[in-house]
């Protein structure tokens, strides 16, 4: 059975290889700014090296994927100004650094 921080590893982990895919976010910022909010309640870090790992498996075209990611992170950081995410706001800046 998986402990609720390796379940919120494991949605993270998706969001992140969504954020590398994915070129066109707009249709599902909402579910993951809400899926974002339910991973950084409470005391959970994310662990740089796994979120690396991560980018780095997520596609074999890298640059891209790097691309994509920062394309989608300022996507996001533009809707982190809202009210609605005040309260992980910093967990959030802490994910954006990875760009």
């Amino acid at each position: 059975m998986e402990t609720k921080e390796e379940d919120k590893d494991k949605k993270l982990e998706e969001i992140i290889v969504s954020l590398c895919e994915k070129g066109d976010l707009s249709s599902q910022t909402d579910q993951i700014i809400k899926d974002l909010k339910e991973i950084y309640q409470g005391e959970y870090r994310h662990k740089y090296s796994k979120i690396t790992t991560i980018i780095l498996n997520s596609t074999r075209d890298r640059e891209q994927a790097f691309m994509t990611l920062a394309q989608n992170i300022r996507t996001l950081k533009e809707i982190q100004d809202n009210k609605e995410v005040e309260s992980i706001k910093p967990k959030l800046e802490k994910l954006f650094m990875i760009t």
